[in-house]
């Protein structure tokens, strides 16, 4: 509120009036754009929203907190617009109470605005907002300042995917994949193939390793409770990333969601301790000791082999006629 000495009270000009409030001089006259029955100024809509690249979604939604997160999260319209949603909301948040919210020390986070982004219309680093119950909740820091250069938590090296972001060595590290089978980054924007799924389309969908068919709107994997390793679909929760076909020695498959039919991809490149999956198979692959395959894959390398074997002797026989 400003005026009183609890950092924590807040007002309302629009809860005073049932009907035909409009605003004032002060809070601004035009719609806001994360509440829509409230007024601010343009200046206000404006530094909420977000960059045109990576626009904030809004309006605002009220949240339900995840398991064991914050309280505070709960019946609000937590990272709705650009803000500082973690500074002080209330004295269970962390950041009320944290003394090293400076730049460049351990919670500098805390005074960072971010905001909910879409996936799809974003080309910035995003992350989990891990204290909502929306599982498709992602954010960016980057969005909301155009000067910022990481902080305690994102770190503050260009991410290999968006260089235009900041990542942590540790995050960059694990993005990457096995040197004998790297990843390839940075992350393009990818196009869906025809009839796949929607949520492919405009986003860096298979670049860097990471579970890239979970959390997204409309995957399959998003409700599948059948994720447990050996059961149907073990294959939502692996890692996995795009490479380059003739740079890993580990077996590739075609990436089928993306309309670039040359993308490949590998799960091993992102887990050295992968035993397979339920798509992949789990049986040592005849073709590549050091990857998994299904039974009838095993099979149809081995026909192919032996188709090979035969035409390499057909024609040694006929050239061997023709002296």
């Amino acid at each position: 509120m400003g005026f009183t000495k609890n950092r924590f009270d807040v007002f309302s000009y629009e809860t005073g009036y049932t009907t035909n409030y409009k605003g004032n001089s002060w809070i601004g006259m035009l719609t806001c754009f994360d509440l829509t029955n409230s007024h601010c100024t343009v200046t206000e809509n404006t530094a909420m929203k977000g960059s045109a690249s990576c626009p904030c979604v809004l309006p605002a939604q009220k949240q339900a907190r995840a398991v064991g997160k914050p309280e505070f999260v709960d019946k609000t319209v937590y990272g709705y617009g650009c803000g500082n949603h973690d500074e002080n909301p209330d004295d269970s948040s962390s950041c009320a109470t944290a003394t090293d919210t400076a730049d460049g020390k351990p919670n500098d986070w805390c005074r960072h605005k971010w905001c909910i982004v879409d996936y799809k219309n974003c080309d910035k680093k995003t992350r989990y907002v891990s204290y909502t119950g929306s599982k498709t909740d992602i954010f960016s820091y980057e969005t909301c300042n155009t000067n910022f250069k990481g902080n305690g938590w994102t770190g503050k090296v260009a991410c290999l995917d968006r260089p235009n972001s900041f990542c942590t060595a540790a995050v960059n590290t694990a993005m990457a994949g096995q040197a004998t089978c790297p990843c390839i980054l940075p992350a393009k924007t990818q196009t869906q193939a025809t009839g796949k799924p929607a949520f492919v389309d405009k986003t860096p969908y298979g670049y860097g390793c990471g579970q890239h068919d979970m959390y997204r709107v409309g995957a399959a994997c998003l409700t599948a409770n059948d994720t447990a390793n050996g059961l149907a679909n073990d294959w939502c929760l692996d890692n996995w990333c795009i490479v380059d076909a003739k740079n890993c020695n580990l077996r590739t498959r075609q990436v089928g969601y993306t309309a670039n039919v040359s993308d490949v991809f590998s799960y091993g490149t992102c887990d050295t301790n992968f035993k397979g999956n339920s798509w992949t198979g789990t049986v040592q692959c005849n073709s590549n000791s050091k990857s998994f395959c299904t039974a009838k894959e095993n099979s149809a390398d081995s026909s192919d082999s032996r188709q090979t074997l035969v035409f390499g002797v057909a024609m040694v026989l006929a050239l061997a006629a023709t002296v």
